[in-house]
């Protein structure tokens, strides 16, 4: 599951019909998470909780942690990149 939303693309890009997954039973490989279950579901994840806590906070993660967590070099190379919007984190990229 992808916890990090890309804000890449206008809302208005996206179909109509993809607002109506509920009465189609949603996507067999997309969950319907609301805000609050993905908030949680991003504090929970033992990568993504480090780069918000870096974000809002400024702590950075103890060094140790770099090679428990294959995964959080990267992001913290990336966090220019990420922003948080009503506690969500998101990826920003920049259109040219």
């Amino acid at each position: 599951i992808s916890l990090v939303e890309s804000l890449a693309i206008s809302a208005d890009a996206v179909p109509d019909s993809f607002g109506h997954e509920d009465g189609l039973g949603g996507l067999p490989i997309i969950p319907n998470l609301s805000e609050e279950d993905l908030r949680d579901k991003q504090r929970a994840d033992q990568c993504i909780k480090h780069v918000i806590s870096q974000i809002e906070q400024g702590v950075k993660p103890p060094p140790s942690l770099r090679t428990e967590l294959p995964d959080l070099p990267l992001l913290l190379r990336e966090l220019n990149k990420f922003e948080l919007r009503n506690g969500i984190l998101y990826r920003t990229r920049l259109e040219e």
